[in-house]
């Protein structure tokens, strides 16, 4: 990508990567090494736009098989890579960036992108992220408790007579 020093260059490209991880995320996730390193540069608009191309690039990493192209990707190891760096990008400096990372949570858990052993860590993530200091990281957490809550994949399994009993002897 070269240098994005300027506001104008920025502007401009950020907006091109999402648009081109949503249409292409096998070709996206092909390239993504030569944009991870803009996560760690200036721009919070770059950061926030790489950020939402890695949850286009997830959502498509997590359909079956086959739906994705005829890929040969690790696909369980890119998987985890990326939900790991979404994991430290939600510590970021800029509060339009956390916030941006909270959004990217939202849409893998609206379309159940999340693998079953990550949503009690992504739960934990969404409940610290309600003590931030912005309103509008505040607000993403708390959108993404309720998705999370509402999309439980546990709640079929789980009936409530047991614990309504537990809960009357204790009372």
């Amino acid at each position: 990508i070269g240098r994005l020093e300027s506001e104008v260059g920025v502007k401009n490209v950020a907006p091109f990567l999402v648009f081109f991880a949503e249409s292409r995320p096998k070709l996206m996730l092909q390239n993504l090494s030569h944009v991870l390193d803009l996560l760690n540069h200036d721009p919070y608009s770059m950061r926030s736009a790489i950020v939402s191309a890695i949850s286009h690039i997830l959502v498509y990493l997590g359909k079956p098989q086959e739906e994705q192209d005829n890929t040969t990707l690790d696909v369980t190891k890119s998987r985890a890579s990326l939900l790991d760096l979404l994991t430290e990008r939600v510590y970021d400096v800029s509060s339009f960036t956390r916030a941006s990372v909270l959004k990217a949570w939202i849409r893998l858990t609206t379309t159940q992108s999340i693998p079953k052993d990550r949503i009690v860590s992504v739960a934990t993530l969404a409940m610290d992220r309600l003590q931030d200091k912005t309103v509008l990281v505040r607000k993403q957490a708390m959108q993404l408790l309720t998705l999370l809550l509402e999309n439980n994949p546990y709640m079929k399994s789980l009936a409530p007579q047991p614990y309504q009993n537990k809960l009357a002897e204790l009372y």
